[in-house]
C-alpha cells in the first residue's frame, strides 16, 4: 500500500525559499494540531467556519466560498480530516486552489474508511482518485502524490469520541471499527 509523509512535500517546498515570506493556511485546523507542518513560515493561518470560535491566527470563513481571501495568498493550503465533511466539496477544491499561489501547494487528508462522525455532518469517504479528481478537475494543479495513510488501519475507533457517543459503532468480539485508512492527495498549482 502507498505511505506518504505531508513534511516531505512542506519541507521541499521551503527549500532555497525565503521563509520570511511564506504563508500557510490551515483549513479546518480547530486548534492548531497541524500547525508544526508550517515551521519558520511567517504567516501561519486556521481557516474557521465558526464565528465564535476563538484563538490565535484566526481567518473566518467557508471554504466553499472564502471571497475575503484574496486569489493567490497563501504558499500552502492545507486539510486534515475535512474534507469528509463538506457538502460541496467539489467548491472546496476550486477555493483551495484559487487562494494557493500560482506554485503553491495543495495538501489534502481525509477519510476513505473510518466510522461516521458528524461535525457537524459527515458527507463524504474518498478513494485517492475522487480526491485527486476534485483537483486535477480544474487543470490548475499537477498531482505530486495519490495514495493512502494506513498508519491508523487496525486502531480500535469504534468507541467514538463525541458526547453521548453519538459516533460509536457496534462492537464485536474484535472491538469496534478497525478499519481506519485516509487518503490522501498533494498537488502544486500551475505557474
Amino acid at each position: 500500500m502507498i505511505f506518504y509523509s505531508k513534511n516531505n512535500y512542506v519541507d521541499e517546498y521551503k527549500r532555497g525559499k525565503d521563509l520570511s515570506t511564506l504563508s500557510f493556511l490551515d483549513v479546518g485546523g480547530r486548534h492548531g494540531e497541524n500547525e508544526y507542518y508550517s515551521t519558520g513560515f511567517s504567516k501561519y493561518n486556521i481557516l474557521e467556519i465558526n464565528k465564535r470560535a476563538k484563538g490565535k491566527n484566526l481567518v473566518y470563513g467557508d471554504i466553499c466560498n472564502c471571497s475575503d481571501i484574496k486569489d493567490d495568498t497563501y504558499d500552502i493550503v492545507f486539510s486534515c480530516d475535512v474534507f469528509e465533511h463538506i457538502k460541496e466539496p467539489w467548491l472546496a477544491s476550486e477555493e483551495c486552489i484559487r487562494i494557493t499561489k500560482p506554485g503553491g501547494l495543495n495538501i489534502h487528508v481525509t477519510l476513505f474508511s473510518w466510522r461516521w462522525h458528524p461535525c457537524p455532518v459527515d458527507m463524504y469517504r474518498y478513494t485517492h482518485e475522487g480526491l485527486e479528481f476534485l483537483f486535477k478537475r480544474t487543470n490548475k494543479m499537477k498531482t505530486l502524490f495519490s495514495g493512502y495513510d494506513l498508519t491508523q488501519r487496525r486502531n480500535n475507533t469504534g468507541r467514538g469520541k463525541m458526547k453521548d457517543g453519538v459516533d460509536a459503532v457496534p462492537h464485536d468480539d474484535i472491538g469496534g471499527f478497525r478499519e481506519n485508512w485516509k487518503v490522501v492527495f498533494a498537488g502544486r498549482k500551475n505557474d
